[in-house]
């Protein structure tokens, strides 16, 4: 809590001084990262436009904090960086871009529906590949002296955790463990992961209107990168978010396989509202919880039917196995074995055992117990289950234990693993 207080008294000492009320200017920050790589220009620049719609939503709609600044404008020259250094590896190795990526699996649905679980088990198989934190940050070695990408990573997630100790609980972060896509598409500035840190609408309407297709381009090329460097595996992939996205997945990744997860909506909204609170509070200076759950709400609603749209598909019947999260929890292992079979995989004695391990040595997904109320993001669990309705009729949805809680003035408590 001294963390947080110092940032608000450092952010209320900015906003009296002036300082931070400079616009982003695109040309600048793009100026700025070609001096530090020491390069002329930018091979593909079809980044630009997503770039200046992402600050112009940061300077005139995300009220952001001095620390959200600062942030800010880090984390655009550091995609900076990544994508010139791609650019410098591929004219010194042509054939990275050339690599097929096959047969990959993707594991979307709600979110907090078992999704990063299902893709931390996954990952103990030594036949497939995962991104990793620190390798979405940073997809290559620093320039000079050691590899010291797994130790920078880690200090700037326990920096991020001081300013938002309760994220520990709700959404446990390690530079070591599996990240999701919106990570690797936010290099180009085409990603949701914006929307969730920060609130930038305007952004978030030209993202859905202009689609995805070069953000998964990019998508492909990144995965070439890390694949280059350590060989080819089966790559296992997940995001929430690619159920808005399929027709863009399957124009890159014909061959791609699909998990969906599934969960009662009722836990989901509440606990994504949450998570979008903490995600943007060190960012921003306002936060509206009401507006977060309502968006939520009209989000996911849509995600739902998506994915209910996606299961009558015949193109795509044989390409989904679906997992319910009640029986993941319960039953990992045989959940993983069944997936296996649906896709005509080998579940190894070695892989059944380092899951049964991963499992035993990080009790409920490294997740610990969150208590808050779901009244506090206008949430009622009538309205959420009207809106759900033939999606938990479809999917035959069973209702978590604790939902009952949700919007009847008492505390909403996470039960096991979330995500």
């Amino acid at each position: 809590m001294i963390i947080g207080s110092i940032a608000l008294a450092a952010d209320h000492l900015a906003k009296w001084s002036g300082l931070g009320k400079a616009p982003f200017v695109a040309e600048d920050i793009l100026a700025l990262a070609l001096k530090r790589s020491g390069r002329g220009r930018f091979g593909d620049q079809s980044f630009v436009t997503p770039l200046r719609n992402l600050l112009s939503a940061y300077d005139n709609e995300a009220n952001l904090s001095i620390v959200g600044r600062l942030a800010a404008r880090w984390d655009t020259l550091r995609s900076l960086g990544n994508l010139l250094r791609f650019d410098q590896e591929e004219e010194r190795a042509p054939q990275i871009v050339q690599a097929d990526i096959e047969n990959p699996i993707f594991i979307t649905g709600l979110p907090r529906s078992g999704t990063t679980f299902l893709h931390t088990l996954l990952s103990q198989d030594s036949n497939n590949r995962v991104p990793l934190v620190w390798q979405a940050i940073y997809p290559y070695p620093l320039q000079g002296g050691s590899d010291i990408r797994v130790e920078k990573v880690e200090k700037l997630l326990r920096s991020f955790l001081r300013l938002v100790p309760e994220l520990r609980n709700l959404h446990p972060l390690s530079a070591v463990t599996p990240q999701e896509c919106m990570d690797l598409t936010a290099q180009v500035f085409q990603s949701p992961r914006y929307s969730f840190t920060h609130s930038v609408p305007s952004y978030q309407t030209w993202l859905e209107n202009a689609g995805q297709l070069e953000a998964y381009r990019f998508h492909k090329r990144f995965l070439q990168h890390l694949q280059y460097q350590s060989g080819a595996k089966r790559w296992i992939l997940k995001s929430p978010e690619h159920i808005f996205s399929l027709d863009s997945v399957l124009q890159v990744y014909p061959d791609a396989r699909f998990l969906f997860t599934h969960r009662d909506p009722r836990h989901v909204i509440a606990s994504i509202a949450k998570l979008t609170e903490l995600l943007r509070r060190p960012f921003c200076r306002v936060i509206d919880k009401r507006q977060i759950g309502r968006k939520a709400i009209e989000h996911w609603t849509h995600g739902a039917n998506l994915l209910l749209e996606a299961s009558d598909q015949s193109r795509l019947r044989d390409r989904i196995f679906h997992v319910d999260f009640h029986r993941l929890i319960r039953d990992p292992v045989g959940t993983v074995d069944a997936v296996y079979h649906k896709f005509g995989l080998e579940f190894t004695d070695e892989t059944r055992l380092r899951i049964s391990d991963s499992v035993a040595h990080t009790p409920r997904g490294g997740y610990g117990n969150n208590k808050y109320s779901g009244e506090e993001f206008g949430l009622n669990p009538d309205e959420i289950e009207h809106h759900f309705h033939d999606y938990m009729i479809h999917f035959d949805i069973k209702k978590d234990i604790f939902s009952c809680a949700l919007g009847h003035g008492t505390v909403y408590a996470q039960s096991q693993a979330q995500v």
